[in-house]
């Protein structure tokens, strides 16, 4: 009994519309019937089976609702088509209702998977992504794309097809979806290129590697990247080729519950201030804002080409409070700007012109002013415009939602910069480190204190210690045996250094050739020379180079400001 075919299967089963209404007319509830099952194999979906595309059409017409149904297997009469190779009639029911690719089966296989994985349906699926793009984004329960069952497959037609729409595809948006699903990972962390490494897919690979948007460095779930996947020395070779690097060379980023956590500097805040403030302004509002921006550039260009009371009578400070005023003004007023076209990537065709424009009137301002110093102020005025400007534009662009391959390019390279600028401030500080202790070693520096000032070593404190006392007594032999010898070469000859100590304080002094003793011989509140203290302190090198040179000054100021920036 249960095979019997009721006369509606029967009917879908030879195409026979005919058979069909007389059916209806004999019982008007036979379509409602069939529909008042969930899962049930609908007339439709025999029909598709069988490729009757005018009674599939008919039935469609009659009962739209049909072609959402899954039958007993968990497929709609479109995945049956589909897998049958009626291809004419799956575009039959897709152009009553484009929606179709989307319907989910079984696993979540939409038609546009099913699609992918069967060979010589090209045409087909350039059909589906033309009239249903979004259907691209559908995952099964894997989490795996159509990217990802095409490669599943081995079929490459169909991915030079899925590679090719997203590449071309000039919809809104399109760059974030192309990278978006170029780098979708499926339940295992995977991505297309890892799973063309893995099934040593070489052409897969040479496809995907010349696309902008992969990440060729992206890891699985195992900590893996695509060249950790590579199964030959070939593939590995390709890979190595374009830039991408082992799982244990790449850095993980932070994760989203790492980054909310972190406290919100002050940076941080501008930027989610000015996110904030670009979301909550309403297309008029912008318009509007847009065109108070542009007047108010049009009025400060103005006061170059007619200065007030013209160049001849316009005094010195006239010239300065015109130039700070409306450089602010030029400042705020292209900043808002930015702040109101850098929502996309459009918006990076007119940073450009802004900034010639700006330029080109401070540029103008300088050479319009009556005065040398107003040039050199219009200079610097310049220099920190051209500054803020560039940091703020570059801070825009890299935050963008919607980030161009150009932009991601940009942020690796600013990212680089900024370490490859780290380094270089670690290096020079250690270099100006290491200069400042050659100049400090006692073999190299002239006698300080006590070839200045013999009488320094034979001082006493209120306490009535001297400071070769004081090093002996807080254990500091060797500091004490250093001033020991200091005098012994005094009173040998002069040390080979001393015609360059008086040089180099001429130097700091201004010439004089002579440190004061009144400076020298200074006494604090408790009766300690400069030397006690630095004895007290254990400070051999202050002990050594008190007076250092105009040029250790410099690199120890340079030191302090390198270290402060690290």
């Amino acid at each position: 009994m249960a095979n019997v075919i009721s006369p509606l299967e029967e009917a879908a089963k030879s195409g026979d519309i005919n058979r069909l209404y007389a059916l209806i007319e004999a019982n008007p509830y036979i379509l409602e019937d069939v529909e008042a099952i969930p899962f049930v194999e609908t007339p439709l979906h025999t029909a598709a089976s069988a490729g009757h595309i005018h009674f599939a059409t008919e039935i469609m017409r009659l009962k739209p609702s049909f072609a959402l149904k899954l039958d007993t297997h968990g497929l709609s009469p479109i995945h049956l088509a589909i897998q049958k190779g009626h291809g004419e009639l799956v575009r039959r029911l897709v152009d009553i209702d484009k929606d179709l690719v989307r319907v989910k089966g079984r696993e979540g296989i939409t038609p546009l998977h099913t699609i992918v994985s069967q060979k010589g349906e090209a045409q087909v699926l350039a059909y589906f992504l033309e009239v249903c793009p979004d259907s691209i984004e559908d995952v099964t329960v894997r989490r795996e794309t159509a990217l990802h069952v095409a490669l599943k497959h081995q079929q490459l037609e169909a991915l030079q097809v899925l590679i090719g729409w997203l590449r071309t595809n000039t919809r809104r948006g399109a760059a974030t979806l192309e990278r978006s699903i170029l780098n979708w990972k499926d339940e295992g962390g995977n991505t297309i290129l890892h799973l063309s490494a893995l099934n040593h897919d070489i052409q897969a690979l040479n496809l995907l590697i010349k696309c902008k948007s992969m990440n060729l460095n992206s890891k699985n779930s195992e900590n893996r990247t695509a060249l950790d996947r590579a199964c030959s020395t070939e593939m590995e070779r390709e890979l190595e080729k374009v830039g991408a690097k082992r799982g244990s060379s790449v850095k993980d980023d932070p994760t989203l519950a790492t980054q909310l956590k972190l406290n919100i500097t002050l940076h941080r805040r501008i930027i989610i201030r000015v996110k904030r403030t670009r979301h909550n302004i309403s297309d008029i509002q912008r318009e509007s804002y847009l065109v108070v921006a542009a007047l108010l550039l049009t009025g400060i260009y103005q006061t170059v080409l007619s200065p007030p009371a013209g160049k001849s009578v316009l005094s010195a400070s006239g010239f300065v409070a015109i130039l700070a005023i409306n450089t602010l003004v030029l400042l705020v007023t292209t900043l808002t700007i930015l702040t109101l076209i850098l929502s996309s990537s459009v918006g990076f065709l007119l940073l450009g012109p802004i900034f010639s424009f700006a330029f080109s009137y401070l540029y103008s301002m300088q050479l319009i002013s009556p005065t040398t110093r107003g040039r050199h102020i219009a200079t610097v005025m310049m220099v920190v415009y051209v500054v803020i400007y560039c940091l703020v534009a570059i801070e825009m662009m890299m935050n963008l939602p919607s980030a161009s391959s150009l932009t991601l390019k940009a942020k690796r390279f600013y990212a680089d910069l900024k370490l490859e600028l780290h380094k270089f401030i670690i290096c020079t500080a250690d270099r100006i480190h290491e200069c400042r202790a050659d100049i400090c070693d006692p073999d190299l520096t002239p006698l300080k204190f006590i070839s200045t000032l013999p009488s320094f070593a034979l001082k006493l404190n209120q306490q009535g210690f001297s400071p070769i006392h004081l090093a002996i007594k807080n254990g500091h032999s060797k500091l004490a045996r250093r001033l020991v010898d200091m005098n012994s070469e005094r009173k040998g000859g002069q040390h080979p250094s001393s015609s360059c100590n008086l040089m180099l304080s001429g130097c700091w002094l201004g010439g004089s050739g002579e440190i004061p003793a009144r400076v020298l011989n200074w006494r604090d509140v408790a009766g300690n020379t400069i030397l006690h203290l630095s004895v007290i302190n254990h400070d051999i090198q202050d002990c050594w180079s008190s007076d250092a040179s105009n040029c250790h000054h410099l690199l120890w100021i340079l030191s302090v400001v390198l270290s402060g920036l690290m």
